[in-house]
């Protein structure tokens, strides 16, 4: 077993650089030119929305609009961008087309998302509660609760950083308790 697959050492990045090595190459220009037209389409609160419903199941269009509350024509159209994106794909059975996500690839990055806003608002992010971790008296958010659709279990590791974004809900209390750690 290699040092960069041996369980309990530190994940690299492709090409073989490891924590503290200086920047890499940059992914190829098409990559990323690929990356920004996904992320372009994940920009809307309605295909975002179609994408996290679709988190470990297929759904036909019209319970898609349904749960959404929308038209079943507007939600085709965001569906068919999604499609062109490859963030989704469909069966087709007897005359009912039914969408899921391709992978779990698409599937992390929609969990990423969504959990990074959860960061964003909450003391304690519902993906992080119902783990052993008592919530702190008079966190924001800290009703309790599992971590919901798209919770994968796993922590993120001593590295993460919990900035304040603009517009975050009492960022002055945060760096108070952050101050008294």
């Amino acid at each position: 077993m290699s040092e960069e697959t041996a369980p309990g050492s530190p994940r690299r990045r492709p090409g073989g650089r490891g924590p503290g090595a200086g920047p890499g190459p940059l992914p190829p220009a098409r990559e990323i030119d690929y990356a920004v037209s996904v992320l372009r389409l994940l920009a809307d609160r309605t295909r975002l929305s179609i994408l996290a419903l679709l988190d470990d199941r297929e759904m036909a269009v019209t319970a898609i609009a349904e749960v959404l509350d929308r038209p079943v024509p507007a939600v085709s159209q965001h569906l068919a961008k999604l499609r062109t994106g490859n963030l989704v794909v469909t069966r087709r059975e007897g005359t009912s087309v039914y969408y899921r996500q391709p992978d779990a690839h698409v599937a992390a990055l929609v969990t990423n998302i969504l959990h990074n806003a959860e960061h964003a608002y909450h003391e304690v992010p519902p993906h992080h509660r119902g783990r052993g971790r008592a919530p702190r008296a008079g966190a924001a958010g800290a009703e309790g609760g599992s971590g919901g659709a798209g919770d994968s279990g796993a922590e993120h590791g001593p590295r993460t950083r919990h900035a304040d974004p603009a517009g975050a809900a009492e960022p002055a209390r945060r760096r108070r308790r952050t101050a008294d750690r």
